[in-house]
This record gives C-alpha cells, structure tokens and sequence, in this order.
C-alpha cells in the first residue's frame, strides 16, 4: 500500500508515518521535538520553530521544506543562544543554507543518513527507521518534573498542598 502510494506522489500512504515514528528502543519520535529558527528567516518577524521529529506532517512535502527542517538550515535555540552568549550575533552564510535547502533527501535520525529520492520513500523509511530522533522527549521532561509533584521524596507526604 505504501509503495503505491509513494508512486502517486503528493502525501504519504498507509503505513508511512503511521504511530509517530519509532526512536531509540521503542520511544515515539512524535513526542520528541525541536525548538529552533531557519537561519535564513521566512518570515521578517523574529520567530521559533517547534517541530516534532517524527517529521511525517502531510504538509512536509518537498525536499525545500525537509532540508529547512532537517539540515543545519535548522538552528537549535540553544545553538542559537551560546552564538549570541559568546559573540553578540549569529553569522549566517548564506551560501551554505542555500546548499544545505538543495542537499539531497535524507534521513535526520542520529547515525542514519540513509538517502532518498522521493519524500514518499523518506517517510516510508521514517516509519521503522530505529535511530534517535535529535530533540527532547516531552516524556523525559515530565518524568525530570515529577519529584515536584510527588509525595514520595517529601517527609511525611504534607509538602506541595497536601494538607494532612
């Protein structure tokens, strides 16, 4: 089914994508996200990116669109404010983002790199590529929130509005 999808063209079929995309052992890549900016901007009003690496939207249909999202054309917000700590500015070479817009398609999970000539192909790979997706988990970020919300590490468990 996906293979004839990917001859169709346009979005992803069946099974491409399906469930998020897998990570590491088992994780969900769409639970992990990016924050980020293109570094040459679409937009002239300063904005973020927040992208979830499973990276499989129906709208993610051209290489143009992957490559700003998954080449160094994307830079992580916190790149982006150690560049700015330490020299004031981020320099942006513009040849480079051109040539990184025009890259050849290929996958962003860490250690991979496998290449693709459609974007139908890329997000079939997508679905069971078992690499790390970059970004954080929003599971690892309420699990490193949860002692605050737990009764278990206080004394007595009366602690954060418990009333006993």
């Amino acid at each position: 089914e996906a293979a004839a999808a990917a001859g169709r063209g346009g979005s992803s079929g069946p099974g491409a994508c399906d469930g998020g995309g897998s990570i590491g052992s088992g994780g969900d890549a769409s639970r992990v996200f990016r924050l980020g900016f293109h570094q040459v901007p679409s937009l002239p009003q300063l904005h973020m990116h927040v992208i979830s690496q499973d990276l499989c939207a129906p709208g993610l249909k051209n290489k143009k669109h992957w490559n700003s999202f998954a080449t160094d054309y994307f830079l992580d917000v916190d790149r982006a404010l150690a560049l700015l700590g330490a020299s004031g500015r981020v320099h942006v070479d513009a040849a480079a983002m051109a040539a990184a817009l025009q890259a050849p398609l290929a996958c962003s999970r860490d250690g991979c790199g496998a290449g693709f000539g459609t974007m139908p192909r890329l997000k079939e790979h997508l679905a069971g590529c078992r690499r790390r997706a970059p970004g954080f988990d929003v599971a690892e970020l309420r699990e490193a929130e949860s002692p605050r919300h737990s009764d278990s590490d206080d004394d007595g468990g009366s602690s954060g509005g418990h009333g006993s």
